[in-house]
């Protein structure tokens, strides 16, 4: 079985709440290798804001292993889509049943697209019921 993991940045396995959004860079597949600061972005004289969704996800036990056969997919769908700038998506090594989110989208419009396919997908499906602690910011 493949477990997609991801260790703590930040010290802290579940609270993001050392996590400083304003500081944080992420490189972007339009960067070239650059890392480019969050925030608004000059696109022909228009600002867009991008949108960053962190946060977890939790299922039961019995459901662990329908969840991780989706996440391979449900990434590499999620990072193809137009406007994904990050998607990282893993497993807590502590709590198998938590599943940690951190996505960055290039606009409002680029972060509803991917809500409209995820919801209509077999990610979507399966885990529509789970518990989602998600914290949404426009930068």
């Amino acid at each position: 079985m493949t477990r997609f993991k991801r260790p703590p940045v930040h010290g802290c396995p579940c609270d993001h709440s050392t996590f400083s959004l304003e500081s944080a860079l992420v490189q972007t597949k339009q960067s070239k290798g650059k890392r480019l600061p969050l925030g608004g972005q000059s696109t022909g004289g228009r600002d867009l804001a991008k949108v960053m969704l962190t946060g977890t996800m939790r299922c039961e036990p019995h459901e662990i292993d329908s969840v991780v056969a989706l996440l391979p997919r449900h990434h590499r769908l999620s990072e193809a889509e137009p406007g994904c700038l990050s998607f990282e998506l893993w497993q807590d090594e502590l709590d198998p049943c938590c599943f940690h989110v951190s996505e960055v989208f290039r606009s409002e419009v680029d972060f509803a697209a991917h809500q409209d396919r995820t919801h209509s997908s077999d990610w979507g499906r399966v885990t529509k019921h789970m518990a989602r602690d998600f914290n949404k910011r426009v930068l």
